[in-house]
């Protein structure tokens, strides 16, 4: 029911975003734990989200480093000028 609300409303397929969502996480994963620079997996799930829908991220000043870490990722940070 919530995923045909989802199609029909939003023109949004939950299982498309699921599954690419996936493949960012597992990219992201890849990538991060290649050079020795992992962030929170929870960190990695908003990243993976994000980069999936062409979204950046507004973070506080002690999460900022996290997520600049991650390629094609825009980050903006939440107070800065």
């Amino acid at each position: 029911m919530r995923r045909m609300k989802l199609r029909r409303t939003h023109g949004i397929d939950p299982g498309y975003i699921r599954d690419h969502c996936a493949e960012h996480h597992a990219d992201i994963y890849a990538e991060l734990s290649a050079e020795g620079l992992m962030i929170p997996q929870n960190g990695i799930s908003v990243a993976a989200t994000a980069r999936n829908l062409g979204f950046g991220v507004l973070v506080g000043t002690k999460d900022e480093s996290h997520f600049r870490r991650v390629e094609g990722l825009e980050v903006r940070v939440l107070g800065a000028g």
